[in-house]
């Protein structure tokens, strides 16, 4: 039995090199009269890329078949390889002008009543108003959902598009008028910190008037702990009121009741001298004294005299000091509590070498020690980093100058004093 074999594949021809390429869109104008494509000999076509210029190509907007062919040495033409491709015209961006000032704003609600009928906005410049705040009216306005429209105007007198929100106007209800005559109050209470509940509070009995505007009352407060606390009243008419309030400190009554301390500058030292109006279960007095307002040193003690109805004290603290001096007192009683007096200053100018500023920290007045044989001429005070702040007019030739500052901000700042016969730059600080 014969079989037959399948015959083998023809050996492929040598190919021959590719010398002419052309493309063409849509119709076909004939070999050879298709636009050119540059090809070198030798070179690979096998991801051939180009960029075409479609401008001047005269095709119109839409869709094209774009079609490729080569020729071979041998002048034999391949098949047309074709794409399809949209031609689609894309304008440049218009190049961006510069925004002209706005000239006006309006707005209205609900219906348009034409370019510049609307209610006119005030405008806090002629600048872009991002963020800006307008008040509306809405007096009449119905009780429903709305449309609030604001459009702005610039300077050659063209509307912008309208920009709108949407509010709900039936949310807003006017408060109820109120009757002629008020309601008889049934009941008025109060209670510290915590609510009972309606009813359960410490009743006031107010009498059989409606007015309690100047209503005074006291409140025993046995059992109410020292420290920060909130009084509450409220009264019913039907119904309840809303509480009023008002926070209170509730502390027991201080052992010594201040009143004047005073102090005087002596050669060898000073004298301070205190008064008290009374005097409950005080024990002693300590006598502190300062250099800087900040640490203090115990100078003495004197015995409390312990009088219902107060009495008077005096210290002599002996010491050779320069400068200011910053006193104060301590008061302690038989329990070991204390409280402070206010704090007085003393000046020494004696054997004072230099100037001194007091009271340093400043609140309001800063007063300058001007040693003895010395004399200001001017006065300036700068910032901390450097810049002039405030001229000190210097009149005469005072020993102690004060300078306002309460004007200054927060901060640290130096006072540059120019003397007779010296300059000196002293610091300071506003708290």
């Amino acid at each position: 039995m014969m079989g037959i074999a399948q015959e083998p594949y023809p050996v492929a021809a040598s190919t021959s090199p590719i010398v002419k390429a052309e493309y063409f869109f849509d119709t076909d104008p004939g070999l050879g009269n298709g636009s050119s494509v540059v090809i070198t000999p030798g070179m690979d076509i096998n991801g051939l890329a180009r960029t075409l210029m479609l401008t001047g190509s005269g095709l119109s907007n839409g869709l094209h078949y774009f079609y490729l062919r080569t020729q071979n040495a041998n002048g034999k033409w391949s098949l047309n390889n074709a794409r399809y491709f949209d031609n689609m015209f894309v304008p440049m961006y218009p190049v961006e002008e510069v925004a002209p000032n706005l000239a006006g704003a309006e707005y209205f609600i609900d219906t348009d009543p034409g370019p510049g009928n609307g209610t006119p906005i005030a405008l806090p410049g002629a600048e872009l108003v991002d963020g800006f705040h307008v008040a509306v009216d809405i007096t009449g306005l119905s009780p429903a959902v709305h449309r609030l429209y604001v459009r702005t105007k610039d300077a050659g007198g063209r509307w912008s598009l309208r920009s709108y929100a949407v509010f709900d106007n039936s949310v807003t209800v006017p408060y109820p008028t109120a009757p002629a005559v008020a309601p008889a109050v049934a009941l008025v209470e109060y209670y510290i910190d915590h609510d009972p509940g309606f009813g359960n509070g410490k009743p006031i009995s107010v009498g059989a008037s409606n007015d309690v505007s100047n209503f005074m009352f006291s409140v025993p407060l046995a059992g109410v702990t020292q420290g920060n606390h909130t009084f509450y009243l409220r009264s019913r008419q039907n119904p309840w009121s809303m509480s009023a309030y008002a926070d209170f400190a509730y502390a027991i009554s201080l052992p010594v009741h201040w009143l004047f301390v005073k102090g005087e500058a002596a050669s060898s030292g000073s004298r301070i001298t205190w008064a008290t109006g009374e005097e409950q279960q005080a024990d002693n007095f300590i006598v502190e004294y300062s250099t800087d307002g900040i640490q203090f040193s115990k100078a003495g003690v004197v015995k409390a005299a312990n009088r219902a109805n107060g009495s008077s004290y005096s210290f002599f603290h002996e010491h050779r000091l320069s400068g200011t001096l910053y006193y104060r007192i301590k008061q302690t009683d038989v329990n070991g509590d204390f409280t402070y007096s206010k704090i007085i200053i003393l000046l020494f100018r004696n054997q004072l070498n230099s100037y001194v500023l007091f009271p340093n920290p400043v609140k309001d007045i800063l007063n300058v020690a001007v040693p003895r044989d010395e004399s200001v001429l001017k006065m300036a005070i700068y910032s901390s980093d450097g810049r002039l702040v405030q001229q000190v007019n210097v009149n005469g030739v005072d020993n102690v100058i004060s300078v306002q500052v309460s004007q200054l901000q927060q901060g640290s700042y130096y006072l540059k004093i120019e003397g007779k016969t010296t300059i000196k730059t002293l610091p300071f600080l506003k708290p």
